[in-house]
């Protein structure tokens, strides 16, 4: 039998086996940018036609071993061994439409997991992200793009990974404006919470809301950069990737004429330092920018055009398909670009960037006119930065760098933050303000739970200055209890409780811990 539905470490031989890798990957760590025995979030990518890379022993491994089409948006995530836990795409047959569905890793549809609102041609369209005080909690956020209806609203759904993997709400507005397909996400300089954020639709504004231990906060709204205005028949930023650097410092943004680069403060959550590094006319197919992405040192960015033939690529001269690197040490950014491809071809266009655990930046290629739904060499194969921290071409950069074997890809690579970055020391925020450390969840037990009208939570000892408060799972207060000292404390629920999952906090003076409550 399954354990927790594989929420949780994999038979102990299996873990032995990577233990002894990575002390051997230690030993040989010199060939690598960055070391794998981190956690190892992003160490399974299940994206494209059924296709999924395992990263987990050193080189990627390429199978036909998940089941779902994706054009663009998908998101999968690990437990810190490298265990897949669940992914995110669209069914077979229906990858063009606007909802997606959450697998597990037998690739069974996860309860309440269906018809969850996600545009399967969203660009940056799904990502997961943790609950920062519970690791069985996970948000799953996504766009859900009406193609050339420009209704674009963000949604987030709850999955538990506890006993039994499943969905505990889902499609939840996260907020009522219409917003591009960018979504990106980063730690907080607290090194706990995250940072998530978007952009209008229009004009030039962007909405960063802070994720912490109380829930989803209401967005910080910002204005500043290029303006997303209309332009028949796109926005000019609707599609492309915005994509954070690894050390979470720097955002960039791409789209049609659109290359802003932006200063990223981990403490406040502003953007400073707004740089437009377009060059040569900016409404041309040569700048109808799709894919970017930094290297791991953070002193190089990379972008790349699709040449979307719908608009762009009709008749003669060809299109580009054009690939391009910027120095960020130069005094010139934008004169610092140098062409590392540069192909007279319609036949493709370059997809998605994605920086993987490897140190290297896989890009996805889709074939013709997109969507294509054909299969050769150009979509069973990703192109590859091998060499991402070296200048122009010693980056080393190959057009068909990774061989996906029987699976294809089309625009979409997994949309996974920098799970390893820590706290931004010596910030202001470098430590927690509300400590999580002094107190953990096991020194405290709460029964009944489930429980009907009231829980007594017992302490290993006394606790000075007890606070209760208990919310739902979007975050919001429905209850709190005044301060009190001693190592068991009742706390009655509200009378009007609906059944399901809520959150009680235990406040004291040494820290906070959050518990989960099942309500009957």
């Amino acid at each position: 039998m399954l354990l927790k539905n594989n929420c949780v470490m994999k038979e102990i031989l299996n873990n032995k086996i990577k233990l002894h890798f990575n002390i051997l990957m230690l030993i040989c760590i010199g060939n690598f940018n960055f070391s794998i025995v981190y956690a190892q979030r992003d160490n399974n990518w299940c994206f494209g036609d059924s296709t999924t890379i395992n990263f987990n022993f050193g080189i990627p491994i390429s199978s036909k071993s998940s089941v779902s089409i994706s054009i663009e948006a998908n998101a999968s995530i690990s437990d810190d061994l490298g265990n897949l836990l669940f992914y995110i795409g669209a069914k077979p047959q229906m990858q063009f439409n606007q909802f997606g569905t959450l697998w597990n890793t037998n690739n069974t549809i996860i309860p309440n997991g269906d018809s969850l609102k996600m545009g399967t041609t969203a660009t940056n369209g799904a990502t997961i992200l943790p609950f920062p005080n519970d690791s069985d909690l996970y948000y799953v956020f996504t766009d859900q793009s009406q193609f050339l209806s420009y209704t674009n609203k963000l949604f987030y759904h709850i999955v538990d990974c506890g006993s039994s993997l499943s969905v505990l709400n889902k499609n939840i507005m996260l907020i009522n404006q219409s917003v591009s397909e960018k979504i990106a996400a980063v730690k907080h300089g607290n090194g706990r919470d995250w940072w998530l954020i978007t952009h209008s639709l229009e004009l030039d504004t962007f909405y960063i809301f802070l994720i912490d231990s109380i829930g989803i906060n209401s967005p910080l709204i910002q204005t500043i950069g290029f303006s997303y205005v209309y332009n028949y028949p796109i926005y000019y930023g609707m599609y492309g990737e915005m994509s954070f650097s690894y050390q979470g410092d720097k955002l960039c943004c791409v789209g049609f004429g659109i290359l802003d680069l932006f200063d990223f403060n981990r403490c406040t959550g502003q953007l400073s330092n707004y740089q437009d590094l377009i060059t040569g006319p900016r409404f041309t197919a040569l700048n109808d920018l799709y894919g970017v992405s930094f290297s791991p040192s953070g002193n190089y960015l990379y972008c790349s055009n699709w040449t979307n033939t719908l608009l762009f690529c009709q008749g003669s001269p060809p299109c580009k398909s054009q690939l391009s690197q910027y120095d960020l040490s130069s005094s010139n950014i934008s004169a610092s670009r140098i062409l590392l491809a540069d192909i007279d071809s319609t036949e493709f266009s370059f997809g998605q960037h994605q920086l993987a655990p490897d140190g290297k930046i896989y890009i996805a290629r889709c074939r013709g006119q997109f969507p294509n739904y054909t299969r050769d060499s150009v979509n069973t194969t990703l192109s590859v930065i091998q060499n991402p921290d070296h200048l122009g071409t010693a980056c080393n950069f190959q057009l068909n760098g990774f061989s996906l074997g029987n699976s294809k890809v089309n625009l979409g690579l997994p949309n996974s933050p920098n799970w390893n970055l820590g706290a931004w020391v010596g910030s202001p925020c470098d430590t927690l303000s509300v400590g999580i450390v002094k107190h953990t969840a096991t020194d405290f037990h709460l029964s009944p739970n489930p429980a009907h009208d009231k829980i007594i939570i017992s302490a290993s000892g006394d606790i000075h200055k007890v606070k209760l408060q208990f919310r739902n799972l979007q975050g919001q207060l429905l209850h709190q209890q005044a301060e009190s000292t001693g190592r068991s404390f009742e706390f009655i629920l509200p009378p009007t409780l609906s059944r399901g999952l809520y959150l009680l906090e235990i406040l004291s003076e040494k820290g906070m811990v959050m518990k989960k409550v099942v309500v009957e």
